[in-house]
């Protein structure tokens, strides 16, 4: 018979304020600069600018004023700068002498500029669609600068040597076909010299490589052109020729340059010369989706070079375009899962196609808390949630369940929905595994299918005993043809109890005969269900004026409805049954992360107006990150649970066993610990002469929080104690069963 001796040290715990930080916050990216390899900028939607002092490592966000939209940015040095915008339909050029933290509106005009150059601090020119405006007195004043302006004739670049001698290209249709125009000026503007080519219908993006040498890509027909000018545009010579469209390009030097090509998949391929163009080598992919398109490419000196794309990505190679790393974006994450405090995994994705109602997803992994990523996995569906069975065995779902073994880096399919041919909103597919989960036996995943039998869709659990190699259903509700769609977007699993909601107001319990669905209590879409005991709290909601949060204290013989909450939540967790944090957006569809010390009664905002919603939050120990739309990552190192000893220190990096709760109980009680990293766990319960009653838990576990409950109905009353074994750890602890 075994026996123990007890020594029993008091834990704690106590709620510690929370410091979140916002990893990533991103939005669409226009325009790019760099006055030399530390110092550049970047703009695009929203009413802010990016700033990095470190070669893009690092980017700094500067809030503008509310109402202004920037275009394009141009900076003379690390202090003065130009950029063009537009506030409530007028638009502008502004200003900046101090590295682009204050700004001052210079000229409001009717036209949207797309272009700048400067040639000295005085000198500046700038281009619309049919119009040149220059300044000789830094902006202080400006005029018209541009060649006659004529309705059939749009501008596509421009270029100044000096501040007299220019050029600028157009093109107009005359009948029979687009014909190019190249003007001329060799006095500022004033007056410009017309001539016409017919060996190109367009020329655009006209740059400079040194005071002598243009680059210019040019168009006819299917087929994009390179070329070099000599003579500003009087006769050229053709550097590469490719079929199809050519984007952006940059030259560090005469001989240095990059092009995007567009690429058979639509996403752009990057080609480099080191011989001033004569022969292009294809460079590695930067990894991305392939339907995300790579929109310009920028060098900023020697092997230092930028790609923005579309989902507001600014990628970064720091050895010419042979390596990339993910610096910025505002790509969509649904879900985020991590092993410790640095290392994890994001899923995302994002639709495009008419309607928006293509799918695709991507898969990235982190070493730094999010900060950096690397895309790992790219697939036509959309990530909508993920789960993680160890520290290298994670599960990822979408239309299909996907489940790697080796951290992230190979990914399998293991389960597959049938495409719904009537059953769709707004063009999209419903069909997808919406929430996966798991307890201490099996793995769960909850969604919505479609019965090809019935011919009808259907809301689903489905449930792993496999560790996720094979999946059944085993719970279904198909449509009852009335023009609603059943599914599942959550479920919370626990030893002895299990919730699952979704829409149209769709509440499944778990009960000894198996699950059923439960009385319907709000017509509203549930986003999120989380149990704990006999507490159970559900959110949901079409919008901030349409939400819902519910809670029940007796596994749903009553319960508390709040529709009054002015923020619709799509996830939250609790730390206990008093502390919570919950993620979603607010009535102007921007990010809000909310905290409870209440269980829920009351929701506090503790960071707000982000840039979009947030989707997901996950807990792992006091580890804990947020992910959601517009790149949004933010995180805490301290979620609230943190352990202090008798002598007030705290140890958040420490084994720690809670005590139960509750306790005295009857019949049941939950038991939570914190580990460290993963290890080998073994929880047994002894009575109160140190025999063993009964083992709990003896398994390997992840690092974070874990819980289970010790179920006494057959124990007789009296004193018990509970002992965590893990590596060298050993805690033990007192309780108590009154019947």
């Amino acid at each position: 018979m075994k026996r123990i001796a007890f020594v029993l040290l008091l834990i704690t715990a106590v709620n510690v304020c929370a410091q979140w930080e916002v990893i990533n916050e991103g939005n669409l990216i226009y325009s790019i600069d760099f006055v030399n390899e530390n110092t550049g900028w970047a703009t695009g939607s929203g009413n802010h600018i990016l700033k990095t002092t470190d070669g893009g490592d690092n980017w700094e966000v500067i809030k503008l004023n509310e109402e202004w939209t920037i275009g394009v940015l141009k900076f003379y040095n690390e202090s003065v700068g130009w950029a063009t915008g537009g506030k409530a339909g007028v638009n502008f050029i502004i200003k900046t002498t101090d590295g682009g933290h204050n700004w001052t509106i210079q000229k409001e005009l009717s036209e949207w500029f797309n272009s700048i150059q400067i040639i000295d601090e005085n000198n500046i020119y700038l281009s619309a669609y049919n119009t040149l405006y220059k300044t000789i007195n830094g902006g202080s004043t400006w005029e018209k600068a541009g060649p006659p302006v004529r309705d059939t004739i749009g501008f596509n670049s421009f270029w100044f040597r000096d501040t007299e001698n220019g050029i600028t290209t157009g093109n107009y249709f005359d009948g029979n076909g687009n014909v190019c125009i190249i003007f001329n000026t060799s006095n500022g503007g004033a007056y410009w010299q017309e001539k016409k080519t017919y060996d190109f219908y367009t020329i655009s993006d006209i740059k400079s490589v040194n005071d002598s040498t243009l680059i210019f890509k040019a168009y006819e027909d299917t087929l994009s052109f390179l070329c070099r000018s000599n003579d500003m545009l009087q006769s050229w010579e053709i550097l590469a020729q490719w079929s199809g469209w050519a984007g952006n390009f940059s030259f560090t030097d005469e001989d240095t340059g990059y092009v995007i090509m567009g690429g058979s998949s639509g996403s752009g391929e990057i080609m480099k010369t080191t011989d001033g163009g004569l022969n292009w080598i294809k460079l590695p992919s930067p990894g991305i989706n392939k339907r995300v398109s790579l929109l310009n490419i920028f060098s900023a000196g020697s092997d230092n070079v930028f790609i923005i794309g579309m989902q507001g990505m600014i990628l970064r190679s720091t050895n010419g375009g042979y390596d990339w790393v993910l610096k910025k974006h505002a790509y969509s994450f649904y879900s985020s899962r991590f092993s410790d405090k640095s290392s994890g995994i994001l899923f995302g994705g994002f639709y495009t196609g008419f309607h928006e109602t293509i799918p695709s997803g991507d898969i990235f992994t982190t070493t730094d808390g999010g900060k950096t990523l690397k895309p790992v996995y790219t697939s036509n569906d959309v990530f909508e949630s993920s789960e993680a069975v160890s520290d290298s065995v994670f599960l990822a779902s979408g239309r299909s369940i996907y489940k790697t073994g080796d951290g992230g880096k190979t990914w399998n399919i293991k389960y597959t929905v049938t495409p719904d041919p009537v059953g769709s909103m707004f063009g999209r597919d419903l069909n997808t595994i919406k929430d996966l989960t798991h307890d201490n036996k099996s793995l769960w995943g909850a969604g919505r299918n479609y019965d090809p039998i019935l011919k009808k869709g259907k809301a689903i659990i489905l449930n792993s005993t496999d560790s996720g190699e094979t999946w059944k259903e085993i719970w279904q509700k198909t449509d009852s043809g009335e023009g609603f769609f059943n599914y599942l977007t959550s479920l919370h699993v626990s030893d002895t109890s299990g919730w699952a909601v979704g829409s149209p107001g769709l509440i499944v319990q778990y009960t000894k005969e198996g699950w059923i669905e439960y009385n319907s209590l709000t017509d509203l879409p549930l986003h999120k269900v989380v149990s704990f005991d006999s507490t159970v709290w559900i959110s949901g909601g079409y919008s901030s004026e349409q939400s819902i949060f519910m809670k029940t204290t007796n596994l749903g013989a009553t319960w508390r409805k709040d529709q009054g909450i002015p923020y619709v939540i799509n996830d939250f967790v609790f730390i206990d049954k008093n502390l919570g944090w919950a993620v979603g957006f607010n009535k102007d569809y921007r990010g809000v992360l909310l905290k409870t010390t209440t269980g829920g009664s009351k929701w506090e905002p503790y960071l707000s107006d982000l840039a979009g919603p947030l989707k997901s939050i996950y807990l792992n120990g006091n580890n804990a990150w947020a992910v959601g739309e517009r790149g949004l990552v933010i995180r805490t190192t301290n979620a609230g649970l943190t352990w202090v000893d008798d002598n007030g220190n705290i140890d958040p990096d420490n084994y720690s066993l809670e005590q139960n709760y509750p306790n005295p109980f009857n019949p049941a009680t939950v038991i939570r610990w914190y580990l460290p990293h993963s290890e080998k766990v073994k929880l047994t319960v002894y009575d109160a002469l140190g025999r063993e009653a009964i083992v709990l838990i003896d398994e390997a576990q992840t690092a974070g929080v874990h819980k289970t409950t010790f179920y006494a109905g057959n124990f007789p009353s009296g004193v018990y104690y509970y002992q965590l074994k893990s590596g060298s750890f050993t805690e033990t602890k007192k309780m108590l069963l009154i019947k």
